[in-house]
């Protein structure tokens, strides 16, 4: 039975030009066709793939495709990405962080739907500013959006897990920076003024009266 020719016709990105010859298919070899594809490569196709739709260009659809599913928001530069990323470190949902950085934010939870980077830009985008860091209202609950803001950095180490409230002579300071600022002296003296200073030739000098610090958030049990 005469085969039908396909020069001239169009398969997706491929132009038939011309008959040329036979290629294997694993079994046997079957005509195949010089095609021109619309990038301006040039390639050898078989009869059955491109009658069947297997073959629609010179490989460059697929290349095409693949980028596109890499980079879905070309968003991967901006500073928000970053903070997007490091929320998911935190989580535990990406494979490279280490398990001692994972106990300080152990039951730490992130909205769903911010899994993927878009959502999170689009709730983001209006309320961030450059320099802002990603903080959590409730630092012992998770990354949801009614828990989450977007503050200075000296805010963020404030209200971490390790932040403290400072008690110095009946005042009552966020943090150590802020007591040394009003008091006009070194932030390591109001250190020694909460806790005591230790000596290595063991003598120790006592905090001063009604001068202490307490953790923003008591210790909780795993």
């Amino acid at each position: 039975m005469k085969q039908m020719d396909l020069t001239g016709m169009q398969f997706d990105r491929l132009n038939v030009i011309k008959r040329d010859g036979y290629l294997s298919n694993g079994v046997g070899f079957l005509k195949a066709w010089e095609c021109l594809c619309e990038c301006g490569n040039i390639v050898r196709v078989r009869s059955h793939s491109l009658v069947s739709g297997g073959s629609k260009s010179c490989g460059c659809l697929t290349s095409e495709k693949t980028i596109e599913r890499s980079v879905t928001h070309g968003l991967s530069k901006h500073p928000l990405y970053n903070i997007w990323a490091g929320i998911k470190q935190r989580c535990g949902l990406t494979k490279c962080v280490k398990e001692n950085h994972l106990r300080f934010y152990k039951n730490c939870g992130m909205y769903k739907k911010w899994h993927n980077f878009e959502p999170f830009y689009k709730w983001a985008i209006d309320k961030w500013e450059p320099g802002l860091d990603i903080d959590r209202k409730d630092t012992l609950s998770g990354y949801y959006p009614n828990n989450c803001r977007f503050v200075t950095r000296k805010v963020n180490n404030q209200n971490s897990k390790r932040g403290k409230i400072w008690f110095i002579e009946g005042k009552r300071f966020e943090s150590s920076i802020d007591a040394a600022k009003y008091f006009g002296c070194a932030q390591s003296h109001i250190y020694f003024m909460c806790h005591g200073r230790k000596y290595k030739s063991g003598k120790f000098i006592p905090p001063k009266p009604n001068c202490y610090a307490i953790r923003r958030y008591p210790c909780q049990k795993s």
